[in-house]
């Protein structure tokens, strides 16, 4: 299977609690096999990298969630730069698995670094800014 193909399984698996390790060791496994055979910097990579850190948001697992995105940003910026759709949501993404953890200053650097970028980036309507921007006020409301 390809990377895309074995991705978009691991995320289209309900994110119901049993099925968390078979979402899990899909990404993970394929993951690995890509990084083999294309690198570990390749987009593809990056994006289900991406994902796995959205699984493990997904079933409460934020400091997991949060490691996966702290490695992997910095090479979203890099390979795709930091005003990309995707390294956008993967920097909305860890500010949400930190504002879980109840570190809410840090999730609100980063859900503001978002908040500058995403109206020019993926426009100001678009369905994942919405997301993103009501993950930032949930966070607020934790203060």
């Amino acid at each position: 299977f390809t990377l895309i193909t074995m991705t978009n399984l691991a995320m289209a698996i309900e994110a119901e609690e049993e099925n968390f390790e078979e979402r899990e060791k899909l990404l993970i496994d394929s993951i690995a096999e890509h990084a083999v055979q294309s690198g570990v910097e390749h987009p593809r990579v990056l994006f289900a990298t991406h994902n796995l850190g959205k699984v493990y948001r997904q079933h409460d697992r934020f400091s997991q969630s949060e490691e996966v995105h702290r490695r992997n940003l910095p090479l979203l910026r890099k390979v795709i730069g930091s005003d990309h759709p995707r390294t956008l949501y993967a920097v909305g993404d860890l500010a949400a698995s930190l504002c879980h953890q109840g570190r809410v200053e840090e999730a609100m650097v980063l859900f503001r670094e978002f908040s500058s970028k995403a109206a020019e980036s993926i426009g100001p309507d678009h369905p994942q800014t919405i997301y993103y921007l009501n993950e930032m006020s949930e966070c607020i409301a934790r203060e």
